[in-house]
C-alpha cells in the first residue's frame, strides 16, 4: 500500500494489536490522511472501505471524525461504506454523528449506495432520514444514479429492488437531474424498471390532470419514448410505452401500427397481427397496416395470406417499393411451399 502510513494498511485488513500499538503506543494521529496517488482517505475510511468492524469502532472511540473528508474526492467514511455495502459500519458511523447527506464530488451516501446496487444500506440510510431527492452534481438524484449503474454494476433486478426503495420513500419520478428515470430506463434496456415507472406515474413525468389536453400530450410524449426505445432496439420496453399511449387514445392507428412493429421483433406473430387487423380497421385506407399484416402472416408461416395482405397494400400505394419486395417474397415463399 505504498504512499500509506502504517496505520492505514493495519486499518484495511484489521489488526487489532499493530492498531492499538500505533494509536497508544507511538501516538499515530487516527485522522492522518493517506497520500496513496492522493487518495486522502483516513484510517476510518480505509476500516470503513474493507469492512473492518472493530477497526473502524476502535477509531471512533479513539476520536476519529466520522465526517472528516478526503481531499481528492470529498468523501466521508460513510461514503466509503456506502459504496462497499458495508451496512454494519454504514449504523456504526451514523451512530457516530457521521452525515447522512454528506455531500462530495460524487454525491451523497445515498447516491454511492444507489450506483452500485448496495440495497441494504440504501435501507439503512433512508431509515435516517437520507434525502431522496438530493441532487449531485455529475450524477443527478439517488433515483437516476440507480438507473445509470445498470446493468453494469448491478441486475436489472437488483436496480428494480432499489429504484422501488426510494420510490417508497418519497423519490421524485419526474426529476430532470440530468434526464427523467423513465428516459434513462429506456436508455438502458431495463424493461421492468420502464413498466414499473410507467405504473407508479402514467403521464410519464407529465402533469397529473386528465383533460383531453393533457392526454394528448401524454401521448405525445408516450409515443416520442417508445420511438426512442425502438431506436435503441429496446423493443420490449417500447411495447410498454405504445400500450400506455393506446389506452390514451385507443382510436390512433399509428399507435398500433408500431406496437405491431415491437410484437414482431419480439417473435410474437399472434399479437403483431391481432395490432395490424385493429391499424386496417381504424385506417383502412393506410397502406402501413397491410404491411404490418403481411409481415405477421409472414411469421406465422401463412403464406397465401400474406401475400394478400401485400398486394393490398401495394394496391393503395403503387409506388411503396418495400411494399412490392415484400409481395413478391411472400409469393417466391408460396410458391416454394407448394413445390
Amino acid at each position: 500500500m505504498e504512499g500509506c502510513g502504517p496505520l492505514h494498511s493495519v486499518a484495511g485488513s484489521g489488526n487489532m494489536a499493530v492498531c492499538k500499538y500505533l494509536v497508544e503506543q507511538l501516538g499515530v494521529d487516527v485522522d492522518f490522511e493517506a497520500i496513496n496517488h492522493g487518495s486522502g482517505l483516513t484510517p476510518l475510511a480505509f476500516a470503513a472501505a474493507h469492512g473492518q468492524v472493530i477497526a473502524a469502532r476502535y477509531f471512533l472511540d479513539k476520536g476519529a471524525n466520522p465526517n472528516k473528508k478526503n481531499s481528492s474526492r470529498g468523501t466521508t467514511p460513510l461514503h466509503e461504506a456506502a459504496e462497499a455495502g458495508h451496512d454494519e459500519i454504514a449504523r456504526l458511523l451514523l451512530s457516530k454523528g457521521a452525515s447522512v447527506d454528506a455531500s462530495s464530488s460524487y454525491g451523497a451516501p445515498l447516491v454511492a449506495a444507489g450506483v452500485r446496487g448496495k440495497f441494504s444500506v440504501m435501507k439503512i440510510l433512508l431509515e435516517n432520514n437520507a434525502d431522496p431527492n438530493k441532487v449531485s452534481w455529475d450524477f443527478g438524484t439517488p433515483l437516476t444514479s440507480t438507473l445509470y449503474g445498470a446493468p453494469e454494476r448491478m441486475s436489472e433486478s437488483t436496480c428494480l429492488k432499489c429504484v422501488k426503495l426510494l420510490v417508497e420513500a418519497g423519490a421524485d419520478v419526474n426529476c430532470t437531474n440530468p434526464e427523467t428515470p423513465l428516459e434513462i430506463a429506456t436508455f438502458k434496456g431495463l424493461t421492468s424498471c420502464v413498466e414499473y415507472l410507467l405504473e407508479v406515474s402514467r403521464n410519464a413525468n407529465l402533469p397529473v390532470n386528465h383533460d383531453k389536453s393533457s392526454d394528448e400530450d401524454s401521448k405525445a410524449q408516450l409515443k416520442s419514448q417508445g420511438a426512442k426505445a425502438v431506436e435503441g432496439k429496446n423493443y420490449a420496453t417500447a411495447l410498454k410505452f405504445y400500450t400506455e399511449a393506446i389506452k390514451l387514445d385507443p382510436a390512433d392507428a399509428v399507435l398500433y401500427s408500431n406496437r405491431s412493429l415491437c410484437h414482431l421483433k419480439c417473435g410474437e406473430a399472434h399479437d403483431a397481427l391481432l395490432d395490424a387487423n385493429a391499424c386496417i380497421s381504424l385506417r383502412p385506407e393506410w397502406h402501413k397496416g397491410y404491411y404490418r399484416k403481411g409481415a405477421a402472416l409472414m411469421l406465422l408461416l401463412d403464406y397465401k395470406e400474406a401475400s394478400d395482405a401485400f398486394l393490398a397494400g401495394v394496391k393503395l400505394d403503387p409506388k411503396n417499393k418495400e411494399m412490392k419486395k415484400a409481395f413478391w417474397e411472400a409469393v417466391e415463399a408460396m410458391r416454394k411451399e407448394h413445390s
